[in-house]
């Protein structure tokens, strides 16, 4: 396998999780060539990097997205193959990489074009695997491919396509890159990755995921006193306002079918309305603004009003 892969991170503020991610992408079985780090935080993390990289330091936060736009951008500049995208609080094993473009190279010799091949993706604190998402008539429905297999096309087995994965662990094939949108920055952060899997699959390429490697990912804050089956998360207000509007936003713009908006409107207020009474019962503090941030987000979302609006 002689490709030429540049890895790349979204840093903010959070040095020790932006090194672990560093150190796991430097144990790695295949050589990356390069590592792009974009940094986010107000004042520069010192970091220190053992393998060849370029650091971007912009303190004005151009959120997940824009940071994704610059880094495809550099990397199909440069010549790169592929391109390997995280969050900073992701560790993937120190097979993935290798495993990752096993599974590249089989799916090429089937002529099935790839856009982005991904890890299973475990939730570092309840170790439960992240369910992957399908493309339905009005919305995106996420299906765990362990309880729902057939719900899944495989291409053989541990290997099957969705049309949603996250931005953190994926392989852009940069071939693909070159004939899609570049990602929105003005989404800034939340459904970056639903927005830029969709443009993929809309060029006809295949969005797919390896059960044979998986990648640690920590989803934030959630409460551990509850016997739940599903995690409950706590955000911030700036997180709920970007949740609700961009995934509004994308949402309702599956279809051009006017039933089938009507229903995706139905689905987002059903959505909105769980979000509320969520923060109402689990959320430890600033409730009345959250649920503000929520219904604004709600709002510019069915608008299309974007950009980097309520700042961090």
């Amino acid at each position: 396998m002689n490709f030429k892969i540049a890895a790349y991170i979204t840093a903010y503020q959070d040095l020790p999780s932006v090194e672990t991610c560093i150190q796991s992408l430097e144990v790695q079985s295949c050589t990356l060539k390069q590592l792009l780090i974009i940094d986010n935080s107000q004042k520069a993390l010192n970091l220190h990097i053992q393998i060849p990289h370029i650091l971007q330091h912009h303190p004005e936060n151009i959120g997940v997205a824009g940071g994704l736009k610059i880094a495809i951008q550099w990397a199909i500049e440069n010549n790169y193959d592929f391109l390997w995208t995280f969050d900073q609080d992701s560790q993937p094993n120190p097979d993935s990489l290798e495993i990752l473009l096993s599974e590249y190279e089989y799916l090429n010799q089937q002529n099935i074009p790839v856009g982005i091949i991904s890890p299973t993706i475990i939730d570092s604190q309840t170790q439960k695997i992240l369910p992957n998402d399908l493309k339905r008539a009005y919305r995106l429905q996420s299906l765990d491919p362990n309880s729902n297999p057939s719900a899944f096309q495989y291409y053989r087995e541990q290997l099957y396509q969705c049309d949603v994965v996250i931005t953190s662990g994926s392989l852009i094939n940069l071939q693909a890159a070159k004939q899609a949108p570049l990602p929105n920055p003005d989404l800034f952060i939340d459904g970056v990755d639903w927005d830029y899997c969709l443009k993929l699959r809309q060029q006809g390429y295949h969005i797919c995921v390896t059960q044979k490697t998986t990648m640690q990912h920590n989803f934030g804050t959630y409460l551990t006193n509850l016997n739940q089956q599903t995690p409950i998360y706590i955000y911030s207000p700036l997180r709920y306002y970007y949740i609700n509007r961009n995934h509004t936003y994308l949402e309702t713009r599956l279809s051009s079918n006017p039933f089938y908006i009507f229903l995706s409107l139905l689905h987002r207020l059903k959505t909105l309305l769980k979000k509320i009474i969520k923060i109402l019962i689990f959320e430890p503090d600033h409730k009345r603004l959250k649920i503000w941030a929520s219904c604004l987000g709600f709002t510019h979302g069915l608008m299309g009003k974007l950009g980097k609006i309520w700042l961090p």
